[in-house]
């Protein structure tokens, strides 16, 4: 599967990044770990792989009009974190505010 990845990213075909969060004991909340994955495995850096959980994975869904990106008339869901996650990808423990709805 890594070596299916790097030929991926290398070749320039679009990808997006999930998880199982359906399947036991594979949480939503650890949507950070695949994303660090992707980023040791690869060489993307954090806002490559971020781009790849949003406006990627919105675009190969067909639903990139409407999110996916914080544009005015889309639908965004945010979290305000204490620190810069193009900087530190990890989790942080409570997020200081969340927010949803169209802008």
């Amino acid at each position: 599967m890594l070596k299916g990845v790097k030929q991926a990213i290398e070749n320039d075909i679009i990808i997006g990044i999930g998880n199982d969060a359906a399947m036991p004991y594979v949480t939503h909340y650890d949507m950070w770990r695949e994303m660090d994955h992707y980023m040791r495995q690869t060489n993307l850096n954090n806002k490559q792989v971020i781009d790849m959980v949003t406006r990627t994975n919105a675009k190969i869904l067909g639903v990139d009009d409407v999110t996916g990106t914080v544009d005015i008339g889309k639908h965004a869901d945010l979290i305000i974190m204490e620190q810069n996650p193009l900087e530190i990808l990890r989790p942080c423990p409570t997020s200081l505010w969340s927010w949803s709805k169209e802008i």
